[in-house]
């Protein structure tokens, strides 16, 4: 056989495009299909191929489309200071036993890291976590004399769920750098498929 000709679209494809016009190539060349032809070896090599390109591009596609760590991180900051504002707030209560409990809620604030909603995203996750694992073991009652459990309860929520979106992308990307990447996949990807192609 002689060289494969070059698909000048192929190479000229942004990463979305590829990936779209050979998940379509290779929903047409099913596996029945390429049985049918007698190439189902060729065929299932440059489908495997596809999967690593799409083990790329999926959460590649996925981290640029969306703003998910950033706009938890800052939601968590908000639920933070609410809470913080809600410490001080008792603070200057008349009531002796409000202003007393938010003393105590303040102690145990005092010893997380005062820049802490700035800290690195997995320092402030396990911050978070201590200060909250400290005030519901020990001070449940002094945080719901200050009127703050609704609060922490909120704080708490907003912290575990920066927590899985932020182990969801910490994953990708491993999963990424463990398949390597898009630029480098896609030259096999084609090469593989216009070998299928000149077999048609």
């Amino acid at each position: 056989m002689g060289p494969v000709n070059e698909i000048p679209y192929l190479i000229k494809a942004k990463n979305g495009e590829h990936w779209f016009l050979m998940n379509q190539l290779f929903e047409v060349l099913s596996a029945e299909v390429a049985a049918s032809l007698g190439i189902s070896t060729k065929v299932e090599a440059a489908r495997e191929l596809f999967e690593r390109e799409t083990a790329v591009y999926k959460p590649l596609k996925a981290y640029q489309d969306t703003g998910d760590v950033d706009a938890s991180d800052a939601r968590r900051d908000k639920s933070y200071r609410r809470f913080d504002l809600g410490v001080q707030s008792a603070e200057l209560s008349d009531d002796t036993s409000v202003a007393d409990a938010a003393k105590r809620v303040r102690f145990v604030l005092n010893q997380m890291s005062k820049k802490l909603t700035v800290k690195a995203y997995a320092e402030e996750t396990a911050e978070i976590f201590d200060l909250i694992d400290k005030l519901e073991k020990d001070h449940s009652e002094d945080v719901e004399t200050i009127g703050q459990t609704a609060n922490l309860a909120a704080l708490k929520e907003a912290n575990e769920a920066f927590n899985e979106i932020y182990k969801r992308r910490t994953e990708e990307m491993q999963a990424r750098e463990e398949a390597g990447t898009v630029e480098q996949i896609r030259p096999q990807v084609d090469e593989a498929v216009r070998y299928v192609i000149c077999l048609l």
